[in-house]
């Protein structure tokens, strides 16, 4: 049973999700039928990364990423190309 911080977290995930699904124009069959490196779908990810305490795998599951490992990779090369493109 997830503890009560896990649980808020998936909260505002989903809070979230629903937020970046609704700037997309999106809806959940849309989100499983995109590649998995997605650039749309990779930009959510790095916000839920940075906004909550969730992890990897949770996030790749729900966002249809593909393995945890994999969505890692994608997400740290898109952090980096977006960094180099758009400095602070």
């Amino acid at each position: 049973m997830p503890d009560g911080q896990s649980l808020s977290s998936e909260v505002r995930a989903e809070r979230l999700i629903a937020e970046e699904l609704g700037r997309l124009g999106w809806n959940e069959a849309q989100l499983r039928e995109r590649r998995k490196s997605d650039a749309a779908k990779l930009a959510p990810a790095a916000r839920l990364r940075r906004e909550t305490t969730l992890t990897v795998g949770w996030i790749a599951n729900r966002l249809h990423l593909g393995t945890r490992k994999s969505a890692a990779v994608k997400l740290h090369r898109w952090c980096n190309t977006k960094q180099k493109v758009e400095p602070d």
